[in-house]
């Protein structure tokens, strides 16, 4: 039997970047990249250190389609 279900994850990133940097890009991107890594087996942002502090079903009623519209 096939299941799915929504996730929500509150994420902690540390990590060094110059002072005029874009640090929300800079963790977005990384945390892309963790997830794909995952997957992969090969971890590409060996400098950022990701804490999960909450993971927890996702009970929102929104639309599946306009969550996933978010996540691209």
């Amino acid at each position: 039997m096939r299941k799915s279900i929504r996730l929500k994850a509150k994420l902690k990133v540390e990590g060094e970047a110059e002072p005029a940097a874009d640090f929300e890009a800079l963790a977005t991107k990384a945390v892309r990249d963790l997830l794909a890594d995952g997957q992969r087996g090969q971890p590409s942002q060996p400098a950022l250190k990701v804490t999960v502090k909450e993971i927890g079903e996702d009970s929102d009623e929104e639309d599946e389609d306009a969550g996933a519209d978010k996540a691209s």
